[in-house]
């Protein structure tokens, strides 16, 4: 009988903790929010919160994933390739190389041919400059260049038979022939190349040549249990670059609970533009920055907000989206299959080249860059293989200048469509994007400080920590005046 009645109250107390987790569960699920789960306290930025008793559920356990799990297997396609079928139908009449603009058609006087420049003013908008006629090797003084060619008829009509988009990095002070000031070279690079919707298992077994040269020549370090933030991009992207949280976290078991650090929704309802994003962190320092999404709605903007007012890097290619995929002002229709589809080439392509030429343009002037590729693997778990000898390549001849760099290649969670996603091993994938991280070569030979990476590496760690490790690689001699919040920790 007593032991029928022990069974009993067993019983009910543990369908009061289920309840009771359930529907903190519920309420975190309302605002699309992922828990947290710390191995340690993240920095203290709200005393009396941490002032709480010991979470009953304050210790998980780091999954091993295999990347090539027998309950996946059915779900992958390593030989699909989008392209491998694709002929290009788009003959290229123009070509922006060097900074120079060539035309490959023999003008006459039925024949003209225009080019103008397109500037970023805010993230939804920007600037169409005059039309100026082309003339073989001028070189245009912007980044993002449209052109276009038609065929002028005896009655003053005409016949638009050739349009397209070209992107460079217009610099409008050359390279200095003199030394380099030693200041400038002591300050490292910091490049952040960032695959929407990549897992660490989905990395490891879709590039791994990819993988490979990042290993063996840069000597990354793979830090396999970064834990996405949130839902989608947004969270995670503002945990990554602003160091700041877009969400309340319910007080549960498993959370001691925080606030958002934003209120109203004015994360999305206002500009960003005096907010602690990490690019203004290194031009305060004196470096030379450059942001790139293949979306038009990116990290800040999607489904409506606001995003930044004017453009938040000195180099920034949001006027090459807009012109792809905005709204009726700045489309120009036809555009995307112009130089997708039509040249057998993916949106990264044009994010790379423009990545590329940013390194080449900067030799003597510290670098920070952000690479958003949203397209490419958002949808689909099998889009990354046929892009492996691609990176491949990109790395491997990049070597000597990254050699000064850190280098972040990263994603902001895992696939969150799909058929693997279904399963309870697509379910931790989500939730555990994937980082490498190398240092510069001269850190390499310190063996102190890479132990500690590697000791970092095998840690629970989130977005919040890797904003905070590009903050301690800055030299701003004052933090921001802001409300900036110091989430996270540095794992340098």
């Amino acid at each position: 009988m007593f032991a029928a009645k022990l069974i009993v109250t067993i019983t009910i107390f543990a369908l009061i903790i289920i309840l009771f987790i359930d529907d903190s569960f519920v309420r975190l699920q309302q605002y699309d929010y992922d828990v947290i789960q710390y191995t340690e306290d993240p920095y203290t930025f709200y005393a009396d919160i941490h002032n709480h008793t010991k979470l009953l559920f304050d210790h998980c356990d780091l999954t091993e994933l295999d990347p090539w799990d027998p309950t996946i297997q059915k779900y992958l396609s390593p030989l699909k390739d989008p392209t491998k079928n694709c002929k290009p139908k788009t003959k290229q009449l123009t070509k922006l190389e060097n900074g120079q603009l060539y035309l490959y058609l023999n003008l006459n006087n039925t024949i003209k041919c225009q080019r103008r420049c397109l500037l970023p003013e805010s993230d939804y908008s920007l600037k169409f400059e005059e039309w100026i006629e082309i003339q073989n090797g001028t070189r245009p003084f912007c980044d993002i260049l449209e052109v276009e060619c038609a065929e002028i008829f005896k009655n003053g009509s005409s016949n638009s038979f050739y349009k397209f988009l070209h992107s460079q990095i217009y610099r409008a002070d050359p390279p200095p022939k003199e030394v380099i000031p030693e200041e400038n070279l002591s300050k490292p690079d910091v490049h952040i190349i960032l695959f929407d919707s990549v897992s660490e298992s989905q990395f490891v077994r879709s590039m791994p040549k990819t993988r490979h040269v990042l290993r063996e020549y840069y000597e990354s370090i793979s830090f396999r249990h970064l834990n996405k933030i949130g839902l989608n991009s947004r969270p995670n992207g503002f945990g990554l670059l602003l160091g700041k949280s877009i969400y309340n976290i319910a007080k549960s078991p498993m959370s001691k609970g925080y606030e958002s650090d934003y209120k109203n929704n004015e994360y999305c309802n206002g500009y960003l533009d005096n907010d602690t994003f990490i690019g203004y962190r290194f031009q305060d320092d004196g470096y030379v920055s450059m942001m790139s999404e293949d979306w038009a709605l990116g990290v800040f903007n999607w489904p409506n907000c606001k995003g930044f007012k004017t453009k938040p890097t000195n180099h920034y290619m949001r006027p090459f989206q807009l012109r792809l995929e905005g709204n009726k002002k700045w489309i120009s229709p036809g555009m995307s299959e112009i130089i997708h589809k039509g040249l057998c080439r993916e949106t990264f392509h044009y994010q790379m080249a423009y990545l590329q030429d940013f390194i080449n343009k900067y030799p003597d002037k510290p670098k920070f860059s952000l690479t958003w590729m949203s397209y490419l693997a958002h949808n689909d778990q099998n889009a990354l293989y046929h892009t492996d000898d691609y990176f491949y390549n990109f790395f491997n001849d990049n070597k000597e200048k990254f050699n000064n760099s850190f280098v972040l290649v990263m994603g902001d969670h895992g696939n969150r469509f799909g058929w693997l996603r279904k399963t309870s091993v697509g379910e931790i994938e989500d939730n555990n994007p994937f980082l490498f991280l190398s240092v510069p070569a001269s850190l390499r030979r310190n063996t102190t400080y890479t132990d500690t990476l590697k000791q970092n590496a095998k840690k629970l760690m989130t977005h919040y920590d890797i904003y905070a490790t590009l903050t301690e690689i800055t030299n701003v001699s004052c933090y921001f005046k802001l409300n900036f919040l110091g989430v996270g920790e540095t794992h340098l």
